[in-house]
């Protein structure tokens, strides 16, 4: 299921680029709960060039709400 979600139905929906995309499904995975996927996510969207400060503002975004 998680691998449909974030590597075939998010990718194919919209023109998102790839980092815009990965900040998008880790703030829907933190929403999820989903610890162990986020993990996962993590790096590889931090290897796509999200900034160890824009994934700190997701989770603070995420709190705040």
């Amino acid at each position: 299921m998680f691998d449909n979600f974030a590597f075939d139905e998010v990718l194919s929906y919209g023109n998102l680029d790839t980092k815009t995309r990965l900040i998008v499904i880790l703030a829907s995975l933190i929403a999820q709960q989903t610890l162990s996927e986020y993990n996962i996510m993590l790096g590889g969207a931090l290897n796509a060039g999200v900034t160890p400060v824009e994934v700190k503002e997701i989770v603070i975004s995420l709190y705040r709400m």
